[in-house]
């Protein structure tokens, strides 16, 4: 993703790293998902289908039982080429994009949904900027609004917004809340 991340030993390093997680989690209990990635940029790219094809090969190859589904969470799910990748996988995982499963199940049927992050709801606990109406990102005192009016195009607008659809769409498999905080000072 970056110029000096782990990224640049992936060609001579991905059959390992692999092999090596898999091998290792197959039969524990609580691993549900095999995930080949998170925010990849490729998979907006025809690299991206051979990347998932390939590292979803390796993963069969390792758990040939298939103890868990093979996923990835995207962020980039509204790319045409992104719903390509997700379309060779058990279970499609969604960042902060809640909005398209409707659509996307009406498409895609037989997918299996989840937030694979979800929430990133912006609240400082007590805090409390008015106008309701008026989103309000960063005031002069540097905390966002605890009354779901200090939203970002990505995030929830409000921490009830994803728990609510994830337990009220009934093709979702679950979500996992980002439970990022970040604290001043």
């Amino acid at each position: 993703k970056t110029q000096n991340d782990y990224a640049r030993f992936f060609p001579d390093w991905h059959e390992r790293d692999v092999a090596s997680w898999v091998r290792r989690d197959r039969k524990h209990p609580c691993v549900i998902f095999w995930s080949i990635g998170n925010e990849v940029p490729d998979v907006r790219t025809p690299r991206g289908i051979e990347l998932t094809k390939t590292l979803r090969g390796l993963v069969r190859s390792h758990d040939p039982a298939g103890h868990a589904f093979i996923t990835m969470g995207s962020n980039h799910m509204t790319d045409e080429n992104a719903q390509r990748c997700a379309d060779l996988l058990d279970c499609a995982g969604y960042n902060y994009a809640e909005r398209l499963y409707e659509s996307h199940r009406a498409a895609y049927p037989q997918w299996n949904i989840y937030g694979s992050e979800t929430s990133s709801a912006l609240q400082s606990r007590g805090i409390y900027h008015f106008p309701l109406d008026r989103a309000t990102l960063i005031e002069a005192d540097e905390q966002c609004s605890a009354l779901g009016n200090s939203t970002t195009s990505w995030a929830a607008h409000n921490t009830e917004y994803c728990i609510i659809m994830d337990r009220d769409t009934p093709y979702s498999c679950g979500h996992f809340i980002w439970t990022a905080i970040d604290y001043f000072g």
